[in-house]
């Protein structure tokens, strides 16, 4: 028999008071609710314990379900990002979560079985700024390695936002394959194609960069005669090339 919310709501609080425990959140404001429902309870009313779907995530461990409540009509904030990688080391950063009072940062492995390092951050010293934007830099990892990486928001005790994301750290050279990426020169013109966004950077022989632009997909540029060097890289690679012009 399926439950309905009004009978989990019930359930909810026949479990919170036969356990002495309190409820710390409303489950009708929907942001990010937790609570668990003992088993026992839902067999007794229902004879079977089922859910039925509320987009909830729920979990079953040792008799006890928790079910995570997702507002999903929200507007996603922008998912954090990953920079400055190398070989053991990267750093996460992330936009501020409203109502935040701590944030904590999981590191897991490729599989996401094993939780490598947790670290609790809380609304002072380093984290505490008046910027939107927050970042903490991830050491002693390992070359050639893909990680999962959970930021958590904390509103006290309460999960206000989680969002997870792929690090995979540089090998050992700290390059890329450039299979994929092609520089000609046609005439006086250079043609660059790749299919990653890329920056350019073009220097003429004095030292002084002439081009400076982002690219994605294709970029030509007309050059005056001369030899010069044409750097394409983005935060995971760097590529040097040399060119003349006739």
């Amino acid at each position: 028999m399926a439950i309905t919310m009004r009978q989990l709501l019930l359930l909810l609080l026949l479990s919170v008071f036969t356990k002495g425990l309190t409820v710390a959140q409303s489950l009708s404001n929907g942001t990010f609710s937790s609570f668990g429902i003992n088993t026992e309870s839902c067999t007794a009313v229902g004879g079977e314990t089922v859910i039925s779907p509320i987009n909830e995530q729920m979990t079953l461990n040792s008799g006890f379900i928790e079910v995570l409540l997702i507002n999903k009509s929200e507007n996603p904030l922008p998912t954090p990002e990953i920079v400055d990688i190398t070989e053991n080391s990267a750093i996460v950063r992330w936009q501020k979560i409203e109502g935040a009072t701590s944030y904590k940062l999981n590191l897991y492995d490729k599989e996401q079985i094993h939780l490598l390092a947790t670290y609790e951050l809380d609304e002072n010293g380093k984290l505490k700024s008046s910027t939107q934007e927050l970042s903490f830099n991830l050491t002693d990892l390992v070359a050639s390695t893909e990680y999962h990486i959970e930021t958590i928001a904390y509103k006290y005790l309460d999960i206000i936002n989680l969002q997870t994301i792929i690090l995979e750290t540089l090998s050992p050279t700290g390059i890329e394959s450039f299979d994929n990426i092609n520089l000609s020169v046609n005439e006086n013109v250079v043609i660059i194609r790749t299919d990653r966004q890329l920056s350019v950077d073009i220097i003429n022989i004095h030292g002084q960069t002439i081009t400076h632009k982002n690219i994605d997909m294709q970029y030509s540029q007309s050059l005056s005669s001369g030899i010069y060097i044409v750097v394409l890289k983005n935060q995971r690679f760097q590529k040097t090339f040399k060119i003349m012009i006739k």
